[in-house]
């Protein structure tokens, strides 16, 4: 933040480092969503929790866990050759909240 004036929007690789960026945000005494928004990945719990609630990506986790288990047990049951590898894609959700608006500038130009 002190290297870059003038951000309006962080996103971040995960959910404890949005946290982080919303404290250093506020201890520099930064509004937000008003000034800089704030965007995590993971939709941890504490993200609805946190003031503001913080607006995450949230993926399919448990799905995940299940795609993967899955492929474990299908290792097990085999013949023991590494079975075909699968791509599955299980999508993302905006977890749209607090910490996320339009910025004031863009809601001025209406771009």
């Amino acid at each position: 933040l002190a290297d870059t004036p003038g951000v309006t929007a962080v996103f971040t690789c995960n959910d404890d480092l949005a946290l982080g960026t919303l404290f250093e945000c506020q201890r520099r005494g930064l509004r937000v969503p008003e000034d800089i928004a704030i965007v995590g990945f993971n939709d941890l719990d504490f993200c609805v929790s946190s003031m503001p609630p913080l607006t995450s990506v949230s993926t399919g986790r448990q799905q995940m866990g299940h795609w993967a288990a899955q492929s474990i047990i299908e290792i097990i049951r085999g013949s023991g050759e590494r079975p075909e590898q699968r791509r599955v894609d299980v999508g993302f959700t905006i977890m749209a909240r607090g910490s996320s608006a339009p910025h004031t500038a863009a809601l001025r130009t209406g771009t």
